[in-house]
């Protein structure tokens, strides 16, 4: 994984990403399928696998920069990279990272297709199998706080925008999720 802190609206921040430029389509330009003509929303990414290599120059550029070519760390990391990459997430020092894992479809409404994405990312031990009805109850519960805790906090879309009451706020819907999963399994 490549890292690099920077200075956004004078706060510090770290930007990370998987270090696979050669798969980075950007955020506008990854090829989707579309699943519904009733609902331009839904539709899927395709995954890395589905892919070949993105193109060497994005059509975008961001502040002046493009996509870099054959970056070995995090200090090659530019403008594209922090606005432009679907591959590289920004978090406030000291907050976890946890990159998108390109290696399988993304569903952009996710919910409507519980088949293709409910243990997709859960590391159950094989003796261990979850009802799916039990599964999908706790997630409808997370989400639904999920949607709460959304919307106390109003359009804003970044941590650092939060006030620490907001913060605190998340941490214990993140630790009602994280509760409710364990109860699952």
């Amino acid at each position: 994984m490549f890292a690099k802190t920077i200075n956004r609206f004078d706060k510090p921040l770290v930007v990370a990403c998987d270090g696979k430029c050669e798969k980075a389509w950007g955020i506008c330009n990854r090829p989707q399928v579309q699943l519904d003509p009733e609902e331009p929303d839904d539709s899927y990414y395709l995954a890395d696998g589905e892919l070949g290599d993105a193109p060497k120059h994005s059509p975008d550029s961001e502040g002046g920069d493009m996509k870099p070519q054959n970056a070995t760390s995090g200090a090659d990391m530019n403008k594209w990279c922090i606005r432009a990459c679907e591959r590289s997430e920004i978090k406030a020092p000291g907050i976890a990272i946890s990159l998108t894992d390109f290696s399988h479809r993304m569903y952009n409404m996710p919910s409507r297709h519980l088949e293709n994405v409910a243990t997709r990312n859960m590391s159950l031990p094989p003796e261990m199998p979850v009802p799916f009805d039990r599964l999908l109850a706790a997630g409808r519960t997370a989400y639904d706080a999920f949607c709460e805790a959304l919307d106390e906090v109003g359009d804003r879309q970044h941590w650092y925008e939060l006030s620490e009451k907001e913060q605190q706020a998340w941490c214990a819907v993140a630790s009602r999720v994280s509760k409710l999963l364990s109860e699952v399994r």
